[in-house]
């Protein structure tokens, strides 16, 4: 069967806004100075059951120097790549990508004016999982464990992200940490690369329990 499962997963940066208060703040939209941006994204193409068909590919905004320098929220790079891979699926895998992968994705083509992908049938294992049953959390990192498929790699909180926006923001009484931002991005591509493993991993064992698409109409 020749269909092109791609799997993948995206990492993104956080808005930055202006409040005056740290915690039950209500924020206006004119109060967001930078949007969010996706940083770094991994993919993988597999095969109907979960087979990979070619090596896994990563893109962060490190790949282009000259954008990373002058402004680490520019994701053109990024969007660009990610961009060229789904356009050559067949069928998206991801883990409740339909409400924020694929939606962060679509957001940043419409900002970037760059068309949008074709429309594919998907492989949602958060969304397909929970309709088939409950589990006590329907996480990646937990079903991974239970499934004995593979962990997340951690991020120490926030600290991952912190790390990298610092050097554009960097924390009061505190001096921008070039090395500590590449440092960063570095890490987030292999824990983001772990994500989509992960995924890929799982996806075999709960494949008999959940709804696919019709993959004989890519025989051909």
């Amino acid at each position: 069967m020749k269909v092109n499962v791609l799997a993948f997963d995206i990492e993104t940066l956080p808005m930055i806004v202006s409040t005056f208060r740290l915690f039950k703040a209500n924020i206006r939209q004119e109060s967001i100075i930078e949007n969010t941006a996706i940083f770094c994204a991994s993919w993988q193409t597999v095969d109907h059951m979960g087979k990979p068909k070619s090596p896994m590919q990563s893109v962060s905004i490190l790949d282009d120097k000259k954008r990373f320098d002058k402004n680490i929220y520019d994701d053109t790079h990024v969007v660009s790549e990610l961009h060229k891979a789904m356009s050559d699926a067949d069928v998206y895998m991801y883990q409740n990508g339909r409400k924020f992968d694929l939606k962060k994705f679509n957001g940043r083509c419409l900002y970037h004016g760059m068309p949008p992908v074709p429309q594919k049938n998907d492989i949602d294992t958060y969304r397909d999982l929970k309709k088939f049953c409950t589990l006590d959390s329907h996480k990646l990192d937990y079903v991974g464990r239970l499934l004995r498929a593979g962990k997340k790699l951690e991020t120490g909180g926030m600290d991952m992200w912190d790390h990298i926006v610092q050097v554009k923001y960097p924390p009061v009484g505190k001096e921008s940490d070039m090395d500590l931002a590449i440092k960063s991005v570095k890490y987030a591509v292999k824990y983001n690369r772990q994500d989509v493993r992960l995924l890929i991993n799982v996806f075999p064992e709960i494949r008999r329990y959940i709804n696919l698409p019709n993959f004989s109409i890519y025989l051909g």
